[in-house]
């Protein structure tokens, strides 16, 4: 039951450049995310981002695209992906980012993690962008 299952490992790298090299050299490694915050409702995670880093990710005259990945489950959960995205756009994202849902220059994921296999109402243990 303590078992928690995810298709990520957490590390620390020293730059970007280290990261594409380390991919590079990978047969089984896809892609490296740079973590905003973690925290176990939508309300906390918003407290822990690092809001500068998000400023500069979002600079003016960058597009931007928020997609929804639920790890551990199929079915959207209590609330939409949309409810869930507005609430990102309204507390988090900076108002001028220009939206573009087909070729953004940057895509942030807000990743929900549920324990294990789970049932559709059960609750996520996890939120991270």
């Amino acid at each position: 039951k303590d078992l928690v299952l995810s298709p990520f490992i957490k590390a620390t790298v020293p730059s970007q450049e280290v990261a594409q090299r380390i991919i590079s050299r990978s047969t089984l490694l896809k892609h490296f995310f740079l973590q905003l915050g973690e925290a176990e409702s939508m309300e906390e995670l918003v407290k822990k981002i690092d809001h500068p880093k998000i400023e500069e990710i979002c600079e003016k005259g960058k597009s931007l695209k928020v997609l929804v990945e639920r790890i551990n489950q199929k079915r959207a959960g209590k609330q939409s992906n949309l409810e869930l995205i507005n609430f990102l756009m309204k507390n988090v994202i900076p108002l001028e980012t220009p939206v573009d849902l087909k070729k953004p220059d940057i895509i942030l994921k807000l990743y929900i993690h549920y324990p294990g296999l789970v049932e559709e109402d059960e609750e996520p243990f996890k939120y991270s962008l």
